[in-house]
């Protein structure tokens, strides 16, 4: 689900944004001059690196599938499903909130390149916009 929107993302936001420049972004610590890249695709290239790592977002694909960290932490925070629960019933149940918590991440970052807009760089980090916090509503929000 995650690889599918972010290719969705990509190929929607993401391209101008070559693989030359993906690397240029690596190379430089996920710090880019707003100038470099357009709002929109900042804000897709920060929701990669959230769900999927630097590496898995922005890397030359090799043939090997890194993990994807954020999502690893997404899944590791959420709730414990409750003994009474069925297992198909709370696999549907995930993947509703996983496909809750892609799009408002994604309206997180647009939120967060906005105003990193004003300031002249775009810092790319993971952490601006953290699956694990949206997992970590979920399991508060079923206690």
């Amino acid at each position: 689900m995650v690889l599918a929107v972010r290719d969705q993302l990509f190929q929607t936001h993401g391209r101008e944004f070559a693989r030359a420049r993906q690397h240029r972004l690596l190379l430089d610590g996920l710090l880019a001059p707003t100038s470099s890249i357009p709002r929109d695709t900042a804000a897709a290239v920060g929701w990669a690196v959230s769900w999927l790592g630097p590496s898995q977002a922005l890397a030359p694909p090799t043939g090997f599938t890194a993990p994807a960290l954020g999502l690893t932490s997404w899944l590791t925070n959420l709730p414990v499903r409750k003994r009474h629960t069925s297992i198909k019933t709370w696999h549907e149940q995930v993947a509703r909130w996983l496909a809750e918590d892609l799009a408002s991440s994604l309206c997180m970052w647009a939120e967060v390149t906005g105003f990193m807009s004003t300031r002249g760089h775009y810092l790319l980090y993971g952490e601006a916009v953290h699956p694990m916090s949206l997992a970590i509503r979920r399991r508060v929000g079923t206690d």
